[in-house]
């Protein structure tokens, strides 16, 4: 069975086929209610005795057991290049450190690179606390932080680095381009908590898929935040996938693969929210074996994907996926072409998903020939009867994968696209299984997700510039000064719903008066010199 393959191949096999070794290098955010490991070849919640997902932090139940980036494309002489992470039992395709400037890379540069940085906001407060900074009062992860020019800069097993172009994002406090620990430059982060590696697809293998290489390299942070409210049930995948191959592509889809599972993992339905780019997964019966009759409902999101304008469209696909024999048509994938056909909202064998539905009780797959063709499955609300579901349906539960992927797009040489997911989670309740399933649970802490990514940005700027805001709580008014360079004063709600806060601007201090409303957390947001920074206010 899956779970105990794959934690067997983690563990007890350490060497591939020509001898190179894995790197098993891991870290997790864990700052807020969900603990979520990333290991060093990118590969997401690699699963060991259900510990490496885990909702609640600290109760050993699992809402995740892998989950990974994937990436195909093809080059001008149509030849399709493809990379992905999915299960380590099935091979690597990623591996840790950057490319050159001709797409390689080195077992020296892996081996420097094998690295996660995990940073706390807490690290950076009490950098910039002090008045002075020397080699011995900086926090280590701040002075070793891998960004550009940093003499300091420390990788795997404290070997230096010599880093020469843009590495790991920091604040640059003089405009020099070159990150100084000590004079005053530090990790510009997202969250309370953020973890930071690079990877690339051009190593010595490529085992998960068995394709060829883009020669891409990436960035990726993932970050969480705490607190006390729902964003606390979110942890964040930032990807940048620089293009190193020096040629360009055409027909790219990024797809999210993600294994969700709620505690049990054959006893899962998976479902996906069109307006969210939300794939997630709900008990199919009314108990659990880790999370008994009050289980979550668990899911990941597409929030930024390339391409997106003012109006975000719509994934490309969303297919969902049976743990099975490779041999099935809708299993999981063994060679490129399946990987690709999974991406493109279609089956092992080439052939497209179908809407099948036909009514309550009658099994749909979305496999065969009955229904028009469509790119997204299982669209419908669970408990709506008329709508297109696994639980309505009457499929039986199983252990299910998901897919999301971008729509068609261009990969020129040196381009970098950019791509932004969440895993989301609701808290445990009675109202999350079949049949009595309430779907606006999730769809809330996906709201969630989506405006503090986009609109709020909670962890906001610091260091920049000192601005008073007080009193912070406050049972009524809230004050800002000075107000030189500040504009487009607003207060927010936690879904990033802007409030009618009256702002007046009393000789330099701003006054808003929250009187009428409820008692809270809320979100001041403002402009200082073009900036958008956002402040957490609580009133009581």
């Amino acid at each position: 069975m899956k779970k105990i393959l794959l934690s067997f191949y983690l563990f007890a096999v350490p060497f591939i086929s020509n001898s190179q070794n894995f790197y098993n290098t891991t870290d997790s955010i864990d700052i807020g209610n969900i603990k979520a490991m990333v290991q060093v070849h990118g590969e997401l919640w690699p699963d060991e005795d259900h510990r490496f997902c885990e909702f609640p932090k600290g109760s050993n139940k699992r809402i995740g057991t892998a989950a990974g980036l994937w990436i195909s494309g093809y080059d001008a002489g149509n030849t399709q290049h493809i990379s992905a992470a999915i299960f380590r039992g099935i091979g690597v395709d990623f591996w840790p450190g950057p490319l050159d400037n001709s797409g390689n890379t080195t077992t020296a540069t892996m081996d420097n690179w094998a690295k996660i940085w995990k940073i706390n906001r807490a690290d950076i407060d009490q950098y910039l606390s002090q008045t002075t900074h020397t080699v011995n009062n900086t926090p280590e992860v701040i002075l070793h932080w891998p960004a550009k020019g940093n003499q300091y800069a420390m990788g795997a097993n404290s070997t230096p680095l010599s880093i020469t172009e843009d590495m790991a994002p920091f604040t640059d406090m003089n405009g020099n381009d070159v990150y100084e620990p000590l004079a005053g430059d530090f990790p510009s982060i997202k969250g309370d908590q953020m973890l930071w590696w690079v990877i690339n697809d051009n190593g010595p293998t490529h085992t998960s898929t068995d394709g060829i290489p883009l020669k891409i390299q990436l960035h990726i942070s993932s970050y969480a935040y705490n607190r006390g409210t729902l964003i606390d049930n979110v942890v964040y995948y930032d990807y940048e996938i620089k293009n190193k191959s020096g040629g360009d592509y055409s027909n790219v889809r990024i797809g999210q693969f993600a294994d969700l599972d709620v505690g049990d993992c054959f006893n899962d339905y998976a479902a996906y929210d069109m307006s969210r780019r939300m794939a997630y997964l709900y008990n199919g019966s009314d108990s659990d074996y880790h999370f008994g009759t009050t289980p979550p409902v668990v899911g990941i999101t597409m929030i930024k994907a390339p391409g997106d304008g003012v109006n975000y469209y719509p994934a490309g696909s969303f297919m969902a996926f049976n743990n099975g024999a490779q041999n099935g048509l809708n299993t999981d994938p063994h060679v490129a072409a399946d990987f690709d056909h999974y991406m493109h909202a279609e089956w092992k064998d080439g052939s497209h998903l179908t809407y099948d539905f036909q009514g309550a009780g009658i099994p749909s797959s979305g496999i065969g020939g009955i229904g028009p063709q469509v790119d997204h499955m299982f669209t419908g609300n669970p408990t709506d009867s008329n709508e297109w579901s696994e639980y309505i349906a009457g499929n039986p539960p199983g252990d299910r994968r998901a897919i999301i992927s971008t729509k068609d797009l261009a990969f020129n040489a040196n381009a970098t696209l950019h791509l932004v997911t969440a895993l989301v989670v609701t808290d445990e309740s009675a109202n999350n299984s079949c049949p009595e399933l309430d779907i606006t649970g999730i769809q809330t802490v996906c709201d969630t997700a989506w405006a503090v990514a986009q609109t709020l940005q909670i962890a906001e700027p610091i260091g920049i510039h000192t601005l008073n805001i007080y009193p912070n709580p406050t049972t009524d008014k809230v004050y800002i000064s000075p107000t030189i360079g500040i504009d487009k004063v607003q207060v927010m709600d936690i879904t990033g719903k802007i409030l009618n806060v009256p702002v007046q601007d009393k000789q330099g201090t701003a006054e808003m008066d929250l009187a009428q409303l409820p008692a809270g957390t809320y979100f001041l947001g403002y402009t200082y010199r073009t900036q958008r920074f956002v402040k957490k206010i609580s009133k009581l």
